[in-house]
């Protein structure tokens, strides 16, 4: 942010892309976004929710046209052939997480979904890894599999080797620091890796989420602290064609929208006219 405001200052024609709303508690901040969004030279702000920009608005940002939303993407991509080792049989239907383990991600709802759903094998991928024991306690060892972080090189092998991917996120969730919640206003990166795969999506029906995935599309929602429901959901897609259904849905979001071109165009585009 210092950056942005030292790059309005001097003129330059400057687009600020933000994740998360400015900290109630940072003074500095605000002060710096009140300088910035005054000057001409500030193009636009991209943020990645239609719930992020309304916080923008009530907290910093008057000007609506200043504003571009564009969640996150992924890179188009043909359903790759797996061909790294990965300790996962092909004899029963695997279900993928992939991402961070902090507080909010839901995990205690997959290792729920350990116990009752034993025809399914889960495969949870992430860290930190300090957090690994006290989600395996929770989880069935006969089918749940912690395998911690693997380089993003491999994500896109990896989740070709899954059936079915999971997004259990929680009302108030986590990201790379512990005090910041991101619930309300995230747009998952995995998300779109895992529509950009083809995967078959299960997801919290939140309404961040709801801004990308529509029940029965593109993925089945389900209310994030219901296991029973989220339980009928995985049952549902024992049925190979509703898997390959949600997952052309998914994919095909991915193709004519969430892409990073796509994204990239626009953005480019929104901030030209605005100014």
């Amino acid at each position: 942010l210092p950056m942005a405001l030292w790059s309005c200052v001097l003129g330059v024609p400057t687009v600020y892309e933000a994740h998360s709303p400015v900290n109630s508690r940072d003074r500095y901040a605000r002060l710096m976004w009140t300088s910035i969004a005054k000057r001409n030279s500030f193009r636009a702000l991209v943020v990645i929710s239609r719930s992020l920009a309304a916080r923008f608005i009530k907290d910093c940002i008057r000007e609506h046209k200043k504003l571009i939303v564009a969640p996150d993407a992924a890179r188009r991509t043909s359903r790759v052939t797996a061909h790294l080792p990965q300790p996962i049989t092909k004899a029963r239907l695997r279900a993928v997480y992939m991402g961070h383990l902090f507080s909010g991600k839901g995990l205690e709802l997959v290792c729920a979904l350990t116990h009752r759903c034993p025809w399914l094998d889960f495969h949870i991928y992430g860290g930190p890894g300090h957090r690994i024991p006290a989600l395996a306690a929770l989880a069935n060892p006969a089918n749940c599999h912690f395998h911690g972080e693997i380089p993003h090189a491999q994500v896109a092998h990896t989740l070709a080797l899954a059936d079915i991917a999971l997004l259990p996120n929680e009302p108030q969730s986590h990201g790379h620091g512990e005090n910041e919640d991101i619930g309300a206003y995230t747009s998952p990166l995995k998300l779109f890796e895992y529509m950009a795969i083809g995967l078959p999506v299960v997801a919290s029906g939140l309404p961040v989420l709801r801004e990308v995935l529509t029940d029965n599309v593109n993925a089945l929602l389900c209310p994030w602290n219901d296991p029973k429901a989220w339980e009928s959901a995985l049952e549902r897609l024992r049925d190979p064609q509703l898997r390959q259904r949600l997952g052309n849905g998914g994919r095909r979001c991915i193709e004519e929208i969430h892409n990073w071109q796509y994204r990239t165009r626009r953005i480019i585009a929104s901030a030209t006219l605005k100014n």
